[in-house]
């Protein structure tokens, strides 16, 4: 086993995987000594590292065009107003710890005509610098482990209402980044996924609102490949996820305007499962003993379709995996934003409670977004007390024409 000396003492090398598989990846049911633990690779690949949804509970996937859409909604980009734009996400991680763990996100998109839009984002996540030793302590040497991803992204707008979306991206998990063990070097993991996205928005009368308008949205998020770290392990699920939303914006007058934003989550990841041997040892369920424990015998299509009804408990069990966040923006003279989110997340998901505030000011062409994230629970998380941090700016002319 690898050791990385860093922050005062040293920690298992492996110990980087089970934090960032913590970080966002669904948790853990007890039940008769049982752990039902839903982990994926590069689970980085759900964090939305955008202030303005981070200060709603990571709520994106119905809310109004953005320059950050990609991410949570391809789809949108149909919609957005601007000609042009470019985004910087910046989240500082386990500040408690160490302070060159981070994770940044740069975006741009383009409006091709009033009714398609392409994009394209990038993502880093630094594990910062680590001193790698063996277990006798004897230096292994210096690395800094990083995973990255670059996406593609394109929309269109098939009605006034109605638009569908796309992305394709590459994905390069590199959590060694040269260290070797005493006989063999650690290689890096690389996948290849897709988005499938559509978006509905219309205008509604509603009593004396100037304008409020329902959106609806759905994003099917790293439908792709597994990914692998060695020739002899095993390869990973990466987290494909099930994002569903609804948001109301409602222009109070001239001035003030709000929103209210649901959506729900889950990790289409099949669920382990259990067997109890004559020691009392609970062992994965191997049924054709070939040493692969069968729920990672899926491929990545079969595993999202038997995600909705393997779980061990039934159709509780499969609630259980649900992740619910709830979000809310207020505008004034749609220059200062103010926002608030709750997320929560049963047991059965991990059991993460967190509140959410934000705040935005724009000017002119740019735009910069804070977000803060304070837990409500016992629960420990890496995101625990987070601040996010966002810089956009869009040129060009407002299209509000559109084919129709």
């Amino acid at each position: 086993m690898i050791f990385y000396r860093g922050v005062g003492r040293i920690i298992p090398f492996f110990l980087l995987l089970i934090i960032s598989n913590q970080l966002v990846s669904q948790g853990t049911i007890n039940h008769n000594g049982l752990e039902y633990v839903i982990t994926t690779g590069v689970p980085f690949m759900r964090i939305a590292t955008d202030a303005r949804s981070a200060g709603m509970a990571e709520v994106g996937v119905a809310t109004s065009a953005d320059n950050n859409a990609g991410f949570h909604n391809p789809a949108k980009l149909a919609f957005i107003e601007n000609d042009m734009g470019a985004s910087i996400n910046f989240a500082p991680w386990l500040r408690q710890i160490t302070n060159d763990i981070y994770l940044i996100n740069a975006n741009g998109y383009y409006k091709i005509s009033p009714n398609h839009a392409a994009g394209l984002s990038l993502r880093y996540f630094t594990l910062g610098q680590i001193n790698y030793t063996d277990q006798t302590g004897q230096p292994l040497g210096i690395s800094k482990p990083y995973e990255f991803a670059a996406e593609g992204h394109y929309a269109f707008r098939l009605s006034e209402n109605f638009g569908i979306g796309a992305s394709g991206r590459f994905i390069l998990s590199d959590l060694s980044n040269g260290a070797t063990t005493a006989t063999t070097q650690i290689p890096s993991g690389n996948a290849f996924s897709v988005d499938f996205a559509a978006f509905y928005t219309k205008k509604l009368e509603i009593g004396r609102f100037q304008e409020t308008k329902l959106n609806i949205g759905i994003n099917i998020s790293n439908i792709g490949s597994k990914i692998q770290y060695s020739a002899n392990g095993q390869p990973d699920f990466i987290p494909t996820n099930l994002a569903l939303g609804a948001c109301m914006e409602s222009q109070i007058d001239d001035h003030n305007t709000v929103s209210f934003s649901v959506q729900v989550d889950k990790l289409l990841v099949p669920t382990p499962t259990y067997t109890r041997d004559n020691q009392g040892k609970f062992n994965f369920v191997d049924a054709n003993r070939n040493g692969v424990p069968d729920f990672k015998e899926h491929g990545s299509i079969a595993g999202m379709l038997v995600s909705f009804g393997d779980h061990a408990n039934g159709i509780g069990g499969e609630l259980g995996e649900f992740i619910y966040h709830t979000g809310a923006e207020y505008s004034y003279q749609k220059t200062y934003f103010l926002r608030a989110g709750f997320f929560y997340e049963p047991e059965g998901a991990g059991g993460r409670q967190f509140v959410t505030a934000g705040l935005g000011l724009k000017y002119n062409a740019l735009k910069l977004d804070f977000s803060y994230l304070l837990p409500i629970t016992q629960q420990r998380s890496p995101l625990d007390n987070q601040m996010r941090v966002s810089l956009a700016f869009n040129i060009g002319e407002t299209k509000k024409d559109t084919y129709w």
